[in-house]
């Protein structure tokens, strides 16, 4: 048996009683691509330094140490993946512990969903815009990734989708169209199963809020050649993925948030998001809102650094403050 573990900071959390190490039996879903997980113990936070020297590189089916050196006792322990799926696709097929398990941890205190793209998965945050020949994998954290931030801000439990060169209507890849997030959303795991058998039943984890991160690749893939992508297309194709989302998540506050890749309010596709946020409201929507995020391209392949990711999650924190209240 296996439990596919795909996309950006997904895992598992339980608790148990024991001591010394815990393993974890890991196997890449698809070599030769590979990922990355880290271990945490008792709702510990890792700095930057503190994660490249434990993170656990999954490239072959092995027993793979977690944890080590556990104090005997009560314990909290939690597997994140900090890379996309895009990347590597992962499974796990077991654990080993010297101890017991004990009742699962309480879950956290909102759900939150995030929807985006390499922004959103914390690519080349770990390293900076002057380095060559980056490779996805090892300069990619999602653990500090802005997602990563806030979630560990509201002690909530999150679910991420994030690809990427993906965006709304079209993306880095060819043909261009096939790159677009809302036709991966329905899905468990695009990458593995896209047909009916592989749909998502989004009612198995209603989240109070969701972020969407898309446009930047929209913008940047049709450059060479706006006609690709009207206004109106990208317009009314917002307003329609809006609208799935909000079939898919009725009570959720939603905000699409721009700017951390050097997109503003006033760019051509800031200007159309919030066509399409008011074309909602005007239908009558009510729980949903725009959001700029700062700039910041000073990481690998001008995307942000992890200092940007958490400039960003400071501002996201800022206005998720209003909705998510007790």
């Amino acid at each position: 048996d296996r439990v596919g573990i795909d996309w950006t900071n997904s895992g598992f959390a339980l608790r148990a009683r024991c001591r010394g190490e815990v393993k974890v039996r890991l196997e890449p879903a698809d070599l030769p691509n590979y990922s990355y997980v880290i271990g945490l113990l008792d709702g510990e936070t890792l700095t930057v330094e503190q994660l490249k020297t434990r993170r656990i590189r999954v490239d072959h089916a092995d027993d793979y140490v977690l944890l080590s050196d556990i104090p005997e006792g009560e314990h909290e322990i939690r597997l994140v993946k900090i890379t996309e799926a895009q990347v590597g696709l992962m499974d796990f097929r077991g654990l080993s512990l010297c101890g017991e398990l004990l009742a699962p941890p309480a879950a956290g205190k909102w759900k939150i969903g995030f929807i985006g793209d390499s922004l959103t998965g914390g690519l080349h945050n770990l390293c900076r815009v002057t380095d060559v020949n980056l490779i996805a994998q090892d300069n990619e954290d999602g653990y500090h990734a802005y997602d990563g931030f806030t979630a560990r801000h509201f002690d909530a439990d999150i679910h991420v989708v994030s690809l990427s060169g993906w965006g709304v209507v079209c993306g880095w890849g060819k043909p261009r169209r096939d790159y677009s997030v809302p036709r991966a959303l329905p899905y468990t795991s695009i990458y593995r199963d896209d047909s009916e058998n592989g749909r998502w039943d989004f009612s198995r984890w209603q989240p109070d809020a969701v972020v969407i991160n898309l446009g930047s690749n929209d913008s940047s893939s049709t450059d060479d050649d706006p006609s690709i992508l009207s206004d109106e297309e990208f317009r009314d194709k917002t307003a329609e993925f809006l609208r799935r989302l909000r079939g898919w998540y009725p009570h959720a506050r939603f905000i699409w948030a721009l700017g951390m890749a050097g997109l503003g309010k006033d760019d051509r596709i800031g200007r159309l998001v919030q066509e399409a946020i008011a074309l909602l409201k005007a239908e009558g929507e009510e729980k949903l809102s725009f959001l700029l995020l700062p700039r910041n391209q000073e990481g690998g392949g001008q995307h942000p650094t992890v200092e940007g990711h958490e400039a960003a999650a400071a501002v996201l924190c800022a206005e998720l403050e209003q909705w998510l209240k007790d």
